[in-house]
């Protein structure tokens, strides 16, 4: 999806990010929500429907992990508390909002689409 990431703290740091993000639901139910910045990836990881409230026009998952990819290296995970919420894109213009805490430090992601829908990729 393309539009504006205005935030994206990694382990307490604020970092530059891309106007693109990435969500998907793997086979076995598990939801990403992913940013990219210059040179890494931190992908937020939770189920849906697992009790968290949302509302106002939004949606929202608990975040169980925070993945982080570094190109050459392995991706790391660090077990993680926190929630994805997010606006339907399909609606025009949205928004997506994730936070976690980690024992490696909080991470954070606050994004605004463009209003043109998501691409589909499989």
């Amino acid at each position: 999806m393309s539009g504006n990431c205005s935030t994206l703290v990694a382990e307490g740091r604020r970092l530059p990010c891309t106007g693109r993000m990435a969500s998907f639901t793997l086979s076995d139910g598990t939801a990403l929500m992913m940013f990219k910045g210059a040179g890494y990836t931190v992908a937020f990881a939770g189920r849906g429907g697992e009790g968290v409230p949302a509302g106002g026009g939004s949606a929202a998952w608990a975040v169980r992990t925070v993945n982080v990819g570094v190109p050459g290296r392995e991706t790391e995970t660090a077990p993680a508390s926190g929630v994805c919420r997010f606006e339907d894109p399909f609606k025009g213009r949205a928004g997506v909002w994730c936070s976690a805490k980690t024992p490696r430090g909080e991470f954070s992601a606050t994004f605004r689409s463009d209003g043109r829908p998501p691409q589909a990729a499989r």
